[in-house]
């Protein structure tokens, strides 16, 4: 009896197997959020500090699997995910009007002075085979912290995004669902700023 579908299944299984143990390595590259919403800086400044990496591996950024969903290689990377994540807060907080100084995490702000900061936890994509097809799903999650007006408030903020495949998961692939993800963290993380700072008149 034939099987709908099961030379197609066999082809996929066949591809992902071929490339299952290879490593893969990406490159992170600053990422410009296509649309910032309504956040609009005015000019006013924000003081951002390098964000903590609390990650246990801190090259790793993600997994090939098998078509079993077996952990069979890594995907790496030279570059330093908290300098990405960062930079990319930096370029989009400025494209939404705000002046950032950057600074080190022994920075202490005046009572006038807004200060972000953060612990990232994780930037990881991760494929998960189906039948005829893998999803990758990439991940960019960190705990924000604010310092402004004497308070402290801390948040955690996720950034997600996935992608369906029908050839497997290469470093492309990878690098792709990673950047969308750190695209929705960084949308969040403005609107956030933008909503504590809630219209505050532009400060030095």
């Amino acid at each position: 009896m034939r099987i709908p579908g099961a030379p197609f299944i066999a082809v996929l299984a066949t591809a992902l197997s071929a490339c299952a143990f290879i490593p893969n390595e990406v490159q992170l590259e600053v990422q410009l959020v296509p649309d910032l919403g309504s956040a609009n800086g005015a000019g006013s400044t924000v003081y951002l500090a390098l964000l903590d990496d609390v990650r246990s591996d801190k090259t790793k950024v993600g997994v090939v699997r098998n078509g079993f969903n077996m952990e069979t290689a890594a995907v790496s990377t030279a570059d330093n995910p908290s300098v990405w994540v960062s930079n990319s807060l930096k370029a989009n907080l400025e494209r939404a009007g705000y002046k950032v100084e950057t600074v080190d995490g022994r920075f202490l702000p005046s009572s006038d002075q807004f200060l972000l900061s953060g612990r990232l936890s994780r930037a990881f994509s991760d494929p998960q085979a189906g039948l005829v097809s893998v999803t990758v799903r990439g991940d960019v999650e960190a705990t924000m912290k604010a310092d402004y007006g004497g308070r402290t408030t801390q948040v955690p903020i996720g950034g997600h995004h996935e992608q369906l495949s029908l050839v497997g998961t290469g470093g492309e692939l990878h690098k792709g669902v990673l950047n969308a993800a750190l695209q929705d963290f960084v949308r969040k993380v403005v609107a956030w700023v933008a909503e504590l700072r809630g219209g505050a008149k532009p400060r030095s």
